[in-house]
């Protein structure tokens, strides 16, 4: 019996004003039957990412499973050295599958090393 496929989205998005000076990077590999090797690879980005804006992205085809990644490169760093004056920010990202919200999360992103979230699994 052939595995069960499912269509997933990505959305990711920040309301912070500090995310402006960082580019936003996402991807979704997705995956059938048991291999690591992905089937297809959805890009997209915001270079630079902007404040409430969100960022969609859709798998190119129906899969068993997913990963996602994200990433946040800063285009340019704090003026202030000082880590109290340059907290982390939030950025939020959804995981749709077949049109319903399976999970949302939370991350801090480091104004001056950005995020990095990678291979992250959904079935």
């Amino acid at each position: 019996m052939a595995a069960e496929r499912h269509k997933y989205k990505l959305e990711v998005k920040s309301d912070s004003l500090f995310c402006r000076f960082q580019n936003l990077y996402v991807c979704i590999a997705t995956y059938n039957g048991n291999t690591e090797k992905p089937s297809s690879v959805s890009y997209g980005n915001a270079c630079p990412a902007t404040p409430g804006d969100t960022l969609t992205i859709e798998a190119e085809e129906p899969a068993g499973r997913i990963t996602i990644a994200i990433y946040t490169v800063p285009q340019q760093y704090p003026e202030s050295k000082s880590v109290a004056e340059n907290p982390p920010y939030i950025l939020e990202y959804k995981v749709y599958r077949d049109g319903k919200l399976i999970d949302t999360q939370k991350a801090e992103v480091d104004r001056w090393g950005g995020l990095q979230l990678v291979s992250i699994p959904y079935k």
